[in-house]
């Protein structure tokens, strides 16, 4: 967790993808914990980091996401409603993964508690964020129906 803190960006990228194949391979219950601690902690690069591990961590374990949706929702939640564009990028890189590992295992109302907080971003005007908000409203449409996004349109 010490190498979310340093400035070098390929050492952070390094350590996250490496939490998220400790994560697949102990089992998530081992790394949640820590990551969630971590993201108190007030630095960019560190919470950046976290949220770049659960995004890593959720494509990692597919379905294995259902049993942490519960877990992870306020964490994701409050980065979906940062400031800082990265966080919410990546924030929504999250959920994507996440919804997409949980599609039909009954964990629709958190993910639709989540869509609430990803649709005010699709007006964001950095393409980046636009193109994250995009994947994780289609993986909404996957895991909670089109009928639900056809809804937020109308």
């Amino acid at each position: 967790m010490n190498n979310l803190k340093v400035q070098e960006r390929q050492s952070r990228v390094c350590t996250t993808v490496a939490i998220a194949i400790v994560a697949e391979t102990c089992g998530p219950f081992t790394v949640i914990p820590a990551l969630m601690n971590e993201y108190r902690v007030p630095e960019l690069n560190v919470q950046n980091g976290v949220l770049k591990s659960f995004s890593f961590m959720f494509e990692y374990i597919g379905e294995m996401a259902k049993d942490y949706v519960y877990t992870v929702t306020a964490l994701l939640e409050d980065a979906l409603t940062d400031r800082d564009l990265v966080h919410r990028q990546t924030a929504a890189t999250s959920v994507k993964h996440m919804a997409l590992g949980c599609v039909g295992l009954s964990c629709e109302d958190a993910l639709n508690h989540l869509l609430n907080h990803i649709w005010p971003n699709i007006f964001e005007t950095s393409p980046h964020v636009i193109n994250a908000v995009q994947e994780a409203v289609e993986a909404m449409r996957v895991a909670l129906g089109p009928g639900n996004i056809l809804l937020y349109l109308v």
